[in-house]
């Protein structure tokens, strides 16, 4: 579970349907017990540092928080909730953050002059780091910006850039803490506005924007990671019959999204991405034998991302994540798999009674061998002398009362 800590401070609705959209159990919460039982915490936050920190005193939250951080939980601080993972802010007087990063808040307008302050809208992303919070993410995608203070902090800590006349902190992380001055919540579409349904500039921020009624509209692109599932039929190399079941994880490119509403429309995902993806599969499933994309699932899986890449990047969508859910064949196929696996486990299991016949014969070899050495050294031990002091020791003293011939007379010297 997921805990988006609930202090009275931000806007928590597009967060919630943010991370609710990806499938992820969400919960808001100032409670104790909910923060303890989250696997992960994400501390938003809009608005003043002096107000924010002491909301957070009010119900002991600053101390819950250090004590999971310290624990080892994943913490993810949103704009103002990144700034308070560090030690100290410079807003409006010097006020103690949590302390998690070490750095101070400070003043954009104190480092970069004759900007407009607040740092508002769209803005680039130079990644420095390699980092988790960039796995669908690459330098140079925008993201949202709210801020008039930034952190100032050791390079150590930063794992991205941003560009404001001078190179201002994106993001930062320190263990399992991590931060973005940005809004990740709603770097998720860009608007693009249409006048008699032509498109009249590039793409507009979030915010108030003007139009003209009935004359002009304002069309969203949804910039956020989107998942795709379809089902699909192909043949192998041996002419076999593949049905595949995939899942795709994509993304609308920000600096190509005008350009793909203006060709494409917003029906780009069953005009281009899924054609795409069946002939994708069509072309590399061919290139292997059935048995192949089973023993070679991953290397099928990067081919086959590498060939939708190679279709799609041309119009401003970038594959993420590949997975083949699902592998399945004819029932003739299927029938003759398992006829070979069971042909398969009977020469194993002739085999291994062959290896215990042999180990049992070689045991009996052996066992007759050392019986053969143990009755030679017998024999070589034994002579007359031994053979009547073992005689006299068994003799109950007693002399047969029947006998038969001279020879046993010949035991005593008897005539």
């Amino acid at each position: 579970m997921i805990c988006i800590v609930d202090y009275g401070v931000g806007n928590l609705f597009s967060l919630v349907s943010s991370i609710s959209s990806l499938g992820f159990e969400v919960r808001v919460s100032s409670s104790k017990e909910d923060i303890e039982q989250a696997s992960k915490i994400i501390l938003p936050g809009v608005g003043a540092f002096e107000d924010a920190i002491n909301k957070l005193k009010i119900n002991n939250l600053d101390q819950i928080i250090i004590e999971q951080a310290k624990k080892g939980v994943p913490l993810l601080g949103i704009c103002l909730g990144m700034q308070l993972l560090f030690e100290r802010s410079f807003e409006f007087g010097c006020h103690q953050g949590l302390g998690l990063i070490k750095g101070d808040i400070v003043p954009i307008q104190d480092y970069v002059k004759n900007v407009k302050i607040p740092h508002i809208g769209w803005n680039k992303l130079n990644i420095i780091k390699d980092s988790p919070l960039f796995k669908y993410i690459k330098s140079g995608d925008y993201v949202y910006f709210v801020h008039s203070y930034f952190a100032s902090t050791e390079e150590k800590f930063i794992s991205s850039l941003t560009d404001y006349e001078k190179e201002l902190t994106a993001s930062c992380e320190y263990k399992n803490v991590f931060g973005c001055q940005f809004h990740p919540e709603k770097s998720g579409e860009v608007g693009l506005k249409t006048r008699f349904g032509k498109i009249v500039n590039t793409s507009l921020n979030e915010g108030i924007n003007f139009k003209i009624p009935y004359v002009e509209k304002i069309v969203k692109v949804n910039i956020k990671v989107q998942k795709n599932q379809l089902k699909t039929e192909s043949s192998s190399k041996d002419l076999q019959t593949i049905k595949t079941q995939l899942a795709i994880n994509y993304r609308v490119s920000v600096d190509k999204a005008v350009s793909l509403y203006k060709n494409v429309g917003s029906s780009y995902e069953e005009t281009i991405l899924q054609p795409a993806i069946q002939e994708s599969i069509k072309a590399v499933m061919s290139q292997y034998t059935a048995e192949q994309t089973i023993t070679l699932r991953n290397e099928v899986s990067d081919k086959c991302i590498q060939e939708i890449q190679s279709r799609v990047g041309k119009y401003g969508i970038i594959v993420d994540e590949f997975n083949i859910i699902d592998l399945d064949f004819s029932e003739a196929y299927n029938q003759a798999i398992e006829e070979k696996q069971v042909a398969e486990q009977k020469v194993l299991t002739a085999q291994q009674e062959l290896e215990k016949a042999k180990i049992e014969a070689e045991k009996k070899v052996v066992e007759a061998k050392a019986t053969k050495e143990a009755n030679e050294l017998l024999n070589q031990t034994l002579s007359d002398e031994v053979l009547l002091k073992q005689f006299v020791e068994k003799w109950d003293g007693k002399l047969p009362e029947t006998y038969a011939g001279e020879d046993i007379l010949s035991i005593f010297n008897l005539k």
